[in-house]
């Protein structure tokens, strides 16, 4: 599984600061994605030994690690899943996808599914067409995200 590199995040899962890791790969090649500059980025092979050395390194700084993609390497990223929970971590997908495999989902804490369509805005538009979901109680927590932007509705 290969990535272009990782970031901590505030806003991306409601109440959790995030280890992010954007994998590359994604085919969906949704209209006016902010990840296709990335395309001809450079990018790096995300072992598990480098994984856990990151996650160790942000050990009690963070609480979830967040995939943004992934889901196209299923056995990869199920194992990268379990690696951070078994350090206590919560995990998080994001994919354009509307849905992913239950093997997948049985390893996940939050899901944001659906692909960004421009003319419906992103997760803090309350016209978007994506959900982000807490996977454990199944409550959908999208309209948190309208409140962090509300300079953004319309």
């Amino acid at each position: 599984m290969r990535y272009f590199g990782s970031d901590v995040v505030l806003a991306d899962v409601p109440d959790e600061i995030s280890l992010t890791f954007a994998i590359v790969g994604c085919r969906l090649n949704c209209s006016a994605c902010f990840w296709q500059e990335l395309r001809s980025a450079p990018t790096y092979e995300l072992t598990d030994e480098l994984f856990l050395k990151i996650l160790q390194r942000y050990n009690g700084l963070v609480s979830c690690v967040l995939f943004y993609g992934g889901e196209w390497h299923p056995l990869e990223l199920i194992r990268k899943l379990k690696l951070a929970h078994q350090l206590g971590f919560k995990t998080c997908l994001y994919t354009g996808l509307s849905r992913v495999k239950d093997s997948i989902l049985k390893h996940l804490d939050y899901l944001k599914t659906g692909t960004y369509q421009e003319k419906l805005g992103g997760l803090s538009s309350p016209t978007t067409n994506q959900k982000f979901i807490n996977v454990n109680s199944g409550e959908d927590l999208t309209a948190q995200f309208w409140q962090l932007a509300p300079e953004k509705r319309k």
